[in-house]
């Protein structure tokens, strides 16, 4: 499987079963922009191969007479998508913007109760984590490591070492944990 993402201002994802048919696919939106007196930037363009010859070289397919480029991950709608035999993806951005945020959040708030400042995580902090989750199947390795990051803001928030459990204070203030969430 081919993918090809539009990172304009609004994502539009092509999916094709073969480098041809997605040339096809690309012509057919080209002549239809023409008709609509649009053009396409091919520079925003990334082509990303998903499937058995992920590792094979391709060459490049156009737009308007310009080059898309091959890449090995693309983002798409805050998701890292990483080439491979299988659409995977990489949550290691996403929890790197969640600690920097949640490092912010509980460094402006240290004098709040616990209760207001995981109020605030839950606004501010854990969409970053969720956000566009219900868009893809995330493998159980990558849920469980989000659920660890979530699981890291109630430590924090209320005291406790790395290695004590969260789910008693997750059932005392009547909250999930990510993996329920999700």
């Amino acid at each position: 499987m081919y993918v090809e993402c539009l990172a304009y201002a609004d994502d539009v994802l092509l999916l094709s079963g073969s480098v041809c048919l997605l040339q096809k696919m690309l012509n057919i939106r080209s002549d239809y922009a023409d008709e609509l007196d649009i053009r396409f930037n091919a520079k925003k363009y990334c082509l990303l191969n998903i499937g058995n010859t992920f590792n094979k070289k391709l060459e490049n397919l156009q737009l308007n007479g310009l080059d898309i480029c091959w890449f090995d991950n693309i983002k798409y709608l805050c998701m890292q998508i990483v080439t491979g035999k299988a659409l995977k993806v990489d949550v290691s951005t996403r929890i790197h913007k969640f600690y920097v945020s949640a490092n912010a959040l509980f460094c402006s708030s240290k004098y709040v109760c616990e209760l207001t400042r995981l109020c605030l995580c839950e606004s501010f902090v854990l969409p970053i984590l969720t956000y566009g989750c219900e868009k893809v199947d995330l493998s159980t390795d990558n849920i469980n490591r989000l659920n660890v990051c979530w699981n890291d803001v109630y430590q924090k928030n209320f005291g406790f070492h790395r290695w004590e459990s969260v789910k008693v204070v997750q059932l005392h203030c009547e909250r999930l944990n990510l993996v329920r969430i999700v």
